[in-house]
């Protein structure tokens, strides 16, 4: 099978890439162009909304709530959606772009170049995923505000700390 064919077997096997990328595509698209994504930055009068994240890239720690650009999808649009998945909330309309990073991650093998775009935003409603009762023991997409970055603060949203 030549390239070409190959090129035709992925992208029938991903007819609307706009609602996302199965998971071997979207690693093999990591590792061949930088992903653009969106990260919230919410803070209210308790501090800055970090979400507890437990995944396969990197150690559990707290995050601030984002998500990949889909193909053909807009910067706004990822944010109402990263609210909505990741807070269970809706935004305001007023975003504001703070800061722009590149992370590199040599290392890894795959989802190791990354353009994120840093907005704070104001929630419009109720955020309506479980709040952590215990910061000691903090689940997986569990919500706390901090008015100082966290020792656990997951690495590549050290680069935040300023905006704390």
């Amino acid at each position: 099978m030549d390239l070409q064919q190959h090129t035709q077997a992925i992208e029938k096997a991903v007819p609307d890439a706009s609602r996302g990328l199965p998971d071997e595509v979207f690693a093999m698209a990591t590792r061949l162009v930088p992903m653009v994504n969106v990260d919230l930055l919410v803070r209210t009068s308790e501090g800055i909304l970090l979400t507890w994240r437990e995944d396969k890239h990197f150690l559990p720690g707290w995050h601030i709530p984002g998500g990949i650009i889909r193909f053909m999808e807009k910067a706004e649009s990822r944010l109402a959606a990263v609210a909505r998945t990741e807070l269970g909330t809706t935004l305001k309309p007023e975003k504001k772009l703070l800061y722009l990073h590149e992370f590199f991650y040599p290392e890894l093998s795959s989802r190791n170049h990354f353009i994120s775009l840093l907005y704070e935003v104001e929630t419009a409603s109720a955020i309506t995923i479980p709040r952590c009762r215990d910061l000691a023991a903090p689940r997986h997409g569990e919500y706390a505000f901090f008015e100082q970055p966290p020792e656990n603060l997951l690495e590549p949203h050290r680069v935040y700390r300023k905006f704390f």
